[in-house]
């Protein structure tokens, strides 16, 4: 119950945040900030090496070794990090260099809370880079409020100093709390070395592999644009992300932690009910339906109130509510190829989609809403054609063995 309160209110605030960032900040500023939130993510996982997935189902090695699994991540990441400040050294870099940081211990934490079986410090973990974000964005009126009188006061860059100090304390509670609890003498750098052998890289490659996917491919979207076509044509995206965050909540409380459980039990014993089938894709219609819904909603009042200064903002976000529409439907169709030999075809379908997505925009010479929303639904559109064709396939094998 408190996980999931945390993370409810946490989505709440960063929705609110998000809505009032978009609002507040110029496009390109918030462009630049979607665009390396997205990028952070990514590095992120990347560089957790899989530790999240693979360590959970070997307990006995995580806690040999918990002290080098949580910290080497960090130590490595280190490293890019510091190369990438000295090489560019600016307020925006250092904060988001922070905030890599805590995305990384975030990661770390989550499978320690895990292990330790205490969900509200899992759920606290979990919801720590939104919050730090959030909180962040929120401290901007107060900064506008307080410097309004100041002729060289400057919002974004309040903004990321804000951002900063709040990842340094995130940090600093974080790397508490991961020291808490771990045997320093049983944990060695040089025994982890030793025991670190070509089946354990392999199964690690395989976590990783298909968690960087699975993420790369909507947090990679941001700053490809931000890169190809400027951070002002990239806020955009930030705004589809705000709805897009709303929408994941309803899926990951729905489909993820209810019925991918039953669909896990329903194929240890070889048999899959029709009735799951159908709660599956019914419940996926109603998410992507209400989600469809509010964002038009959303969007029709957003262009007349919120957002006068982004052109084209309700075309572009009513294909992104056909997208979202296609977003829960492919996360439900997803749960029949995730198990056995599905999930082999599930990460070939995610890695041809996000091939196809940069392949895409690198061959647009010029980018505009319109065309945008029109790519975001191509790329949903696709994901949910081959996971809907992938699942029937593997559902109606299923039902025959049944």
């Amino acid at each position: 119950m408190i996980g999931w309160f945390i993370l409810g209110s946490s989505s709440i605030l960063s929705f609110v945040a998000s809505i009032y960032g978009s609002a507040a900040l110029t496009k390109a500023q918030f462009g630049t900030f979607t665009a390396y939130s997205a990028f952070v993510s990514i590095l992120a996982l990347c560089f957790s090496f899989g530790t999240g997935g693979y360590y959970l189902s070997h307990l006995n090695d995580y806690k040999k070794n918990q002290l080098v699994i949580s910290f080497l991540p960090m130590l490595l990441g280190s490293l890019g990090a510091v190369f990438f400040v000295a090489t560019a050294p600016s307020i925006v870099n250092i904060s988001f260099s922070l905030l890599f940081f805590v995305s990384l211990a975030s990661v770390q934490g989550i499978l320690k809370s895990q292990v330790d079986g205490t969900s509200g410090l899992s759920a606290a973990y979990q919801a720590m880079p939104a919050l730090v974000k959030a909180i962040s964005l929120l401290c901007l009126p107060f900064g506008m409020l307080i410097f309004k009188q100041s002729p060289s006061f400057d919002s974004f860059t309040f903004l990321m100093s804000c951002l900063l100090l709040i990842c340094l304390a995130a940090l600093l509670l974080s790397v508490v709390r991961l020291r808490t609890g771990v045997d320093w003498q049983t944990s060695s750098l040089k025994r982890f070395i030793a025991e670190f052998d070509s089946a354990t890289a392999r199964s690690l490659g395989v976590f990783w592999a298909s968690s960087m996917l699975a993420l790369s491919y909507n947090m990679g979207l941001p700053p490809l644009v931000a890169t190809r076509f400027g951070p002002e044509i990239a806020s955009y995206l930030g705004i589809y992300m705000i709805f897009w965050g709303a929408t994941n909540i309803a899926i990951v409380a729905v489909i993820n932690n209810h019925l991918m459980i039953e669909a896990s039990r329903a194929y240890s014993k070889m048999i899959l009910p029709a009735v799951l089938v159908k709660k599956a894709v019914g419940s996926a219609m109603v998410i992507g339906l209400l989600s469809m819904l509010g964002t038009i909603s959303a969007a029709w009042f957003g262009e007349k109130f919120l957002w006068k200064g982004y052109p084209d903002i309700f075309a572009f976000l009513v294909f992104c509510s056909v997208a979202l529409f296609c977003r829960a439907m492919s996360a439900g169709m997803g749960i029949f190829i995730s198990f056995r030999n599905g999930i082999k075809v599930k990460t070939l379908v995610q890695l041809l989609v996000l091939l196809f997505m940069v392949g895409l925009l690198c061959s647009v010479e010029s980018m505009n809403p319109r065309k945008m929303g029109k790519i975001v639904l191509a790329l949903e559109g696709l994901l949910v054609f081959s996971y809907s064709i992938s699942g029937f396939l593997f559902v109606r094998k299923a039902m025959r063995s049944a």
